[in-house]
């Protein structure tokens, strides 16, 4: 599946037709939320942008909006975590579940005369049908009907998705448009990983575990992870969003890197940290690289499952500030795994010192290997892209891809004449990096 930035997005000419959900007139039960999912809302609360993630995909057919309405309606019924919504109240967020069956769905079809004004019409759609906030599941399915057929969209709120989530429902909705959906594997639940979250017992105050997010923190001052430059924001402040993407390895590149890797005892993804790592070094980056890296947190029951199943790695790399090299990065991303394995609310609740926040985002690093995802060939036929909504920011994040064609990175940095300048230059150095591992 291609990244591509919302702002690059481009959608043909054509008959545009849209379905989200609207609210239901049944008495939603209540559920809980993950703390992903609470931060989530919380921000909001305080005046951020929601996110949400698509994908689009070209199929030779027509797609009206009756079919895409059945689509959602199957994705409704299949998946747990598009059921659920959420209200603020004095105590903070709450999550609630709807019944499919009193859900109903809202359409609409224009007749957009440009690529820019149909592309312009499908995200506003997405802008408000995925809004977390109004009582109802945030998402919505669009369709572009063209001459050589219909290019098929469909958004979702954070709340409801993570990256990964996104391959399985390009699969759900291209099997109910083309094919039979009974033939798809049975999906896992969110709603029942959310509950088990919830009920985590209390982290004992001597794990050694909370001790290596401590350390995190002591090194940082306190603070998550922030890049190591200035990107021109001053904290307390944010910028519009930049998203680009960058080719850091072709197919044959990444191969040896990840031979090399392996001959190393590290993964692909932890030769990239050690990359990136070598790279702001040689930019003047001194001490401990501290940063984020989400993963995903779905068992074996639950690769079909959708949901936002991601917990937060923190790693750090050789604290002396020398070059980790491969097995450094291998180490030090197993040593976050164990103790992403916290709860985060029970990990910041045992901070010795409040957390410094004078920064909304966080320096964050993540990997997916798009080829191990459900129905990677499928995306690869339909040209599949994932697109996610520009929002304002304050810090850098990388999200780092595999696919057939090699590697890839999409940036979401500030939009400031130093970051504009920075962030591509670093990413060069890092790409030398990854083209020469040592």
């Amino acid at each position: 599946m291609r990244l591509t930035p919302a702002e690059e997005w481009t959608l043909p000419t054509g008959r545009v037709h849209t379905v989200r959900p609207g609210a239901s007139d049944a008495m939603p039960v209540q559920t809980p939320l993950s703390v992903n999912q609470s931060n989530h809302l919380a921000a909001l609360g305080e005046g951020a942008d929601s996110v949400w993630l698509a994908f689009s995909c070209e199929l030779p057919i027509a797609v009206d909006a009756a079919a895409l309405e059945r689509a959602a309606t199957y994705l409704l019924g299949r998946h747990s975590a598009l059921q659920m919504s959420a209200v603020t109240g004095p105590s903070g967020p709450r999550g609630r579940r709807h019944d499919p069956a009193t859900v109903t769905f809202s359409r609409t079809v224009d007749h957009p005369t440009s690529d820019a004004e149909a592309t312009a019409r499908v995200r506003a759609h997405l802008d408000t049908a995925c809004r977390p906030d109004e009582g109802r599941p945030a998402f919505g399915l669009a369709s572009v009907e063209h001459r050589h057929g219909s290019t098929v969209v469909a958004g979702f709120d954070h709340l409801h998705v993570d990256a990964v989530s996104l391959p399985t429902l390009l699969r759900d909705v291209v099997s109910l448009l083309v094919a039979d959906p009974a033939s798809v594997a049975p999906a896992g639940c969110f709603v029942s990983r959310a509950r088990v979250w919830a009920a985590a017992p209390a982290v004992p105050s001597d794990d050694p575990r909370l001790k290596r997010w401590h350390e995190l923190l002591a090194l940082t001052g306190d603070r998550l992870p922030t890049f190591p430059f200035d990107l021109g924001v001053a904290p307390g402040e944010r910028a519009p969003q930049s998203t680009t993407t960058h080719d850091l390895a072709d197919a044959a590149m990444a191969d040896r890197l990840t031979r090399w890797a392996h001959a190393h005892d590290a993964s692909t993804a932890a030769a990239c940290v050690a990359a990136l790592a070598r790279a702001l070094r040689g930019w003047g980056a001194t001490g401990p690289l501290a940063l984020l890296m989400p993963v995903q947190t779905r068992t074996p029951e639950e690769v079909e499952a959708v949901g936002w199943f991601t917990t937060t790695v923190p790693v750090v790399l050789d604290p002396t500030g020398s070059d980790p090299g491969p097995r450094g990065a291998a180490e030090a991303i197993a040593s976050g795994m164990e103790a992403a394995a916290l709860p985060l609310d029970q990990v910041l609740a045992s901070l010795p010192r409040p957390l410094l926040r004078e920064r909304a985002d966080v320096f964050m690093v993540s990997y997916v290997d798009y080829r191990r995802l459900p129905a990677h060939d499928l995306a690869r036929r339909l040209d599949a892209r994932h697109v996610s909504a520009p929002t304002s920011c304050d810090d850098l994040q990388l999200w780092l891809a595999r696919t057939d064609d090699g590697l890839h990175v999409r940036t979401r940095a500030p939009r400031t004449r130093i970051a504009d300048r920075l962030v591509p230059a670093i990413l060069q150095s890092w790409a030398e990096e990854i083209r020469t591992p040592r």
